[in-house]
């Protein structure tokens, strides 16, 4: 008797919820775009969410859709359905999209160009990268290569001295300054950074440097090798590589100008 009842509360609450209780309704309404101009041949769809059979079982969710009405020349709508006070409305035509959501309490649907719409969100997504890149106030050089350049940059592992050596292959240049980071034991670090040289176009440059190693407070085994060459008369990296003599290694650096920040 107890399951009796239970399937019969919930075939009802089924039948309500699939529309089958639900009033019948006249949605009416105009689609534009964002000027105010009027778009016809606009295929306009009410749908709303409820209980279903699916694969034999009970689930929520499950959409329940109108017909679609198409927009006359003057842009208007109208759907008839069985649905629930609150239902959401979906927009759809050829070359045109629909960036809000709109419900049927809404007497008027916002369509954008395509073409306007993907030009939008490519310089959204400029600014964003725009933003990121630039050096924030009072961030030092290691900080912004942590945060910018360290996530994007190429690296290679080298075996040297028996141990696992990994290097960034990006260096962020202050005039004559160069900056990168290299992960390692502590040891294995100090002997690479007074062993590598750095080449310019081809042409070694280490002989004219100071190299200074430093830990950076964030991560245990990342070092920083600071390469200053300040009155050496060497003129700025243009197409950097390292040379690890012992171990017959070398290998491109990209370059990141303080500059261009």
């Amino acid at each position: 008797m107890k399951r009796t009842g239970l399937t019969f509360s919930l075939c009802c609450l089924i039948l309500f919820s699939s529309g089958c209780e639900y009033e019948h309704r006249n949605l009416q309404g105009v689609v534009k775009d964002e000027n105010g101009e009027v778009i016809p041949g606009v295929s306009v769809i009410a749908c709303y969410s409820g209980w279903s059979w699916t694969n034999g079982g009970l689930v929520w969710d499950k959409s329940f859709c109108s017909q679609p009405a198409r927009t006359d020349k003057s842009g208007k709508y109208s759907i008839d359905f069985r649905g629930p006070p609150a239902m959401r409305l979906r927009a759809v035509k050829d070359g045109w999209v629909q960036t809000h959501n709109f419900s049927s309490a809404d007497k008027q649907i916002i369509l954008v160009k395509k073409e306007t719409y993907q030009a939008r969100l490519a310089r959204e997504a400029n600014l964003k990268k725009m933003l990121f890149l630039k050096r924030q106030p009072n961030e030092s050089d290691r900080e912004y290569y942590i945060r910018v350049i360290q996530p994007a940059s190429d690296r290679v592992t080298l075996q040297y001295m028996n141990r696992k050596l990994t290097v960034l292959q990006s260096a962020l240049v202050d005039g004559n300054r160069a900056l990168f980071a290299v992960m390692g034991e502590r040891q294995t670090v100090f002997h690479f950074s007074r062993e590598v040289i750095l080449k310019n176009n081809r042409k070694p440059v280490i002989s004219q440097t100071t190299v200074s190693m430093q830990d950076n407070n964030h991560d245990t085994d990342m070092f920083f090798i600071d390469m200053d060459f300040r009155g050496q008369n060497s003129s700025p990296p243009t197409k950097p590589t390292l040379l690890v003599p012992s171990i017959h290694a070398e290998f491109g650096m990209r370059i990141k100008s303080t500059s261009q920040q």
